[in-house]
C-alpha cells in the first residue's frame, strides 16, 4: 500500500489474499552480471558496453565500470580475465546473464 514500508531493492510482483490473510509476490533480487561474456562480445566485434547505473549509488557504478574496465583491458592484452571481480557487488548473492543466457531457436 502507499504507506507500507518496502525495503530496497525489493520488487514486488502484486498482492493476494487468502481467507484472512493478505501476502504479496516478490520479486529476489538478481544482479545482471556480463563479465565471462567479454571474450565472446569482443570476438563478436562489441567495442563498447554499456554499464546501467539507475538505482544505484555512485560507489556502486564506479567499482563496476572500474571493474569492467580492468576485464577488457586484459581481454585486448590477451592477459586472463580477473575471475569473480563483480561476486562481492551482486544484490542477494545471485547473479544471471540475463538475455544473453537463452538460446534462439
Amino acid at each position: 500500500g502507499k504507506d507500507e514500508p518496502a525495503p530496497y531493492p525489493t520488487l514486488c510482483k502484486g498482492c493476494f489474499s487468502a481467507g484472512k490473510e493478505t501476502g504479496h509476490l516478490f520479486e529476489d533480487p538478481v544482479s545482471l552480471n556480463a563479465e565471462k561474456l567479454i571474450p565472446a562480445l569482443a570476438k563478436a566485434g562489441v567495442t563498447a558496453l554499456k554499464i546501467e547505473g539507475r538505482q544505484r549509488s555512485r560507489s556502486y557504478v564506479a567499482q563496476v565500470v572500474k571493474n569492467f574496465r580492468a576485464a577488457v583491458d586484459a581481454q585486448a592484452e590477451g592477459r586472463p580475465l580477473p575471475e569473480g571481480m563483480l561476486a562481492r557487488l551482486t544484490e542477494g548473492q545471485a547473479a544471471t546473464t540475463g538475455a544473453y543466457k537463452k538460446t534462439w531457436r
